[in-house]
């Protein structure tokens, strides 16, 4: 039977220690310690739909952060299966005086207007753009702090982090979760291989596998003025489309911002290894303004498994939570990057 592929790419102050587990008891119900509203924002003419949570008993001069997603249409709480990560970590900060904003993805909200210019489709168009403008909104809001504003980029979403860096340098810091530092296309085929292997490759599988590598293969023929159909391409996703990642190098331009990195891993992550994080260790561990962390136990998600076990597309459809303690390092990060309103 065919399995299920979730491909990553498609389209100060005192700290008050996080209790154990006190994600899991999260619910629909909305916790008495933070408030939430909606907040909106424009990009490309477009008015983005999302989520501003404030810790209850401070609503002003906060630091924040955006929540920047992985591949796909995503919404605003990144739902996968009965999960929502980006929840996990909106409620998570509230505990620490820490504001958040998500919203829902372009590719959820805006199908029609992403399918009009379909063959022009960028990452830039997809990720990078519609998080800048996101971060000039939230400037603009007087009940928090403009010089405190973070981008927390999950996956793909970490994967464009320096880029969105790079086009708003004023961001005080970035925390990447689960970036590929890899090309998109060496993922593919590691993630086919793994997922349809996990209990043996049919031969229809493995039609499927080499199928995906005839069309990785032809990456090699992209050009600016050499495009071919996008149904010989992976995903059959647009040549314009792979062209931007294939121009972007996402370790190059980590090492030639300032910004502030903090680079989380799960080590038993299947859908990014630890061969991309040991990628972003070489290259920026001697940079003073790095910090990397991997996490044993924990998968793409961020969600507690078995440590030395690497996770299954199946674990997704679990109730899980982000792991506290991930949470927690991101808002002591956070807060030692912070910088009092002028």
């Amino acid at each position: 039977m065919m399995k299920y592929i979730p491909v990553m790419f498609m389209l100060c102050f005192r700290l008050v220690q996080a209790e154990p587990g006190f994600l899991k008891s999260i619910s629909d119900s909305l916790p008495d310690y933070l408030i939430e509203k909606p907040y909106t924002f424009v990009s490309a003419g477009l008015n983005f739909q999302g989520t501003l949570t404030l810790p209850k008993n401070k609503l002003s001069n906060l630091p924040v952060t955006v929540l920047v997603h992985g591949s796909g249409p995503n919404d605003r709480d990144e739902t996968i299966g009965p999960n929502k990560p980006f929840r996990d970590l909106a409620w998570g900060l509230a505990k620490y005086g820490i504001a958040t904003y998500r919203y829902d993805k372009r590719t959820f909200t805006f199908v029609s207007e992403v399918i009009k210019n379909y063959d022009q489709f960028t990452l830039d168009q997809e990720t990078v753009d519609d998080a800048v403008q996101a971060v000039l909104a939230l400037k603009s809001d007087d009940s928090l702090n403009p010089a405190s504003i973070f981008i927390i980029g999950h996956s793909q979403g970490a994967f464009a982090a320096p880029r969105i860096a790079q086009h708003e340098p004023d961001i005080n810091g970035v925390i990447m979760l689960a970036g590929n530092a890899r090309p998109l296309q060496e993922l593919l085929l590691e993630q086919y291989n793994y997922v349809l292997g996990i209990d043996g490759i049919t031969d229809f599988e493995q039609k499927i596998i080499d199928e995906l590598k005839i069309k990785v293969d032809n990456l090699k023929k992209l050009s600016d003025t050499t495009l071919p159909p996008a149904n010989q391409l992976p995903l059959n996703l647009p040549g314009r489309y792979w062209l931007s990642f294939i121009h972007y190098d996402p370790v190059h331009t980590a090492e030639q911002i300032s910004t502030p990195l903090l680079i989380l891993q799960g080590e038993e992550d299947y859908q990014v290894s630890m061969q991309n994080f040991a990628l972003w260790q070489s290259a920026l561990q001697q940079k003073p303004q790095v910090t990397l962390k991997s996490y044993p136990g924990l998968n793409h998600l961020f969600f507690p498994g078995q440590p030395g076990v690497k996770s299954k597309p199946s674990d997704y459809q679990k109730v899980n939570h982000m792991d506290p303690l991930v949470i927690r390092d991101i808002a002591m990060w956070i807060h030692n990057h912070s910088e009092p309103m002028k």
